[in-house]
């Protein structure tokens, strides 16, 4: 079986943004803080909302979503996150997909992988099965987080429930096959994704070099000198700060030398003195006030 089961129809998306609205309008305003007021469990109620819409609206609900959660151990330390685990599976399978909050409106794992334009219809979600690659699917979730951003929840948005699931396979096929998944794992999936970007690049730099210059279109000319941007006068918006135009190199004046402290033009300097006494004949016939002013290297011993 192929990553998702076939496509929804149009009549099945439909009724499951119907869905997404009982289940929405049903619970209990608040949220969260509400429910802990309350001693209540948020997640429990959002799971029975989802069962009744999807009874009511007609859409699919297999019989194994009755199973992984007495199959597998605990699906979490508190009841609150064996349920909220078990939502997100019950959502993917029914085709809500896996969404978040601060992603764009129907972008998720097992829905859009980008924003639909304004006016153009949605792709067809997608529904989560017991032969899903699981592991493709959380490669999917990263490359969403990594582009619309990370999910704060650390696992809680598509990680979680696959992970499950994923365990509810291998369990399935250790006790009716004797066998293991033998999908490739996320690690694999970047290797070869990095290895086919690789070949792509080389690929691309082959034919850039075995292709023939181009020449530019009518009307566009060299790229100017090296030197400042050039800013049309007529497109420059005066806002009122003012504007540098261009000028080539040849016609920049030269950048002053920086400022030497005080302390070493004087070091320098003395140097520089002692260097020329050095290079200098001795004086004939000098005197003692002549040796203390001439260097030691030339002073009598």
């Amino acid at each position: 079986e192929p990553t998702s089961a076939a496509a929804l129809s149009a009549e099945e998306a439909a009724a499951i943004d119907l869905a997404r609205e009982d289940v929405a309008a049903g619970g209990t305003a608040g949220g969260w803080k509400a429910h802990k007021a309350k001693g209540t469990n948020m997640y429990t109620e959002k799971r029975t909302l989802l069962k009744e819409a999807a009874a009511s609206r007609g859409l699919r609900w297999p019989s194994w979503l009755g199973k992984i959660q007495g199959a597998l151990p605990p699906m979490g330390s508190t009841d609150s996150a064996r349920d909220q685990s078990m939502f997100a599976i019950e959502r993917a399978a029914c085709g809500f997909g896996l969404d978040y909050k601060h992603w764009p409106a129907g972008v998720g794992v097992l829905l859009a992988g980008e924003e639909t334009a304004e006016g153009a219809a949605a792709p067809l979600p997608r529904i989560l099965t017991l032969g899903s690659d699981t592991e493709r699917l959380k490669r999917e979730g990263q490359k969403l987080e990594a582009r619309f951003g990370r999910d704060a929840g650390n696992g809680w948005v598509y990680n979680h429930a696959l992970g499950k699931l994923r365990l509810y396979q291998e369990l399935l096929l250790r006790e009716h096959f004797g066998d293991a998944p033998s999908a490739q794992s996320i690690r694999e999936m970047e290797e070869a994704e990095a290895e086919a970007e690789a070949e792509e690049r080389a690929a691309a730099r082959e034919a850039g070099e075995a292709s023939p210059a181009v020449e530019p279109p009518a009307g566009i000319g060299p790229p100017p000198a090296r030197g400042r941007v050039v800013v049309p006068k007529e497109d420059f918006i005066n806002d009122g700060d003012e504007f540098e135009e261009y000028r080539p190199e040849a016609e920049r004046r030269p950048r002053p030398a920086a400022k030497q402290p005080a302390k070493q033009k004087r070091g320098r300097a003395r140097r520089a003195e002692e260097v020329e006494a050095e290079a200098a004949p001795p004086p004939a016939g000098g005197d003692e006030e002549d040796e203390e002013d001439a260097p030691l290297s030339k002073r009598r011993r």
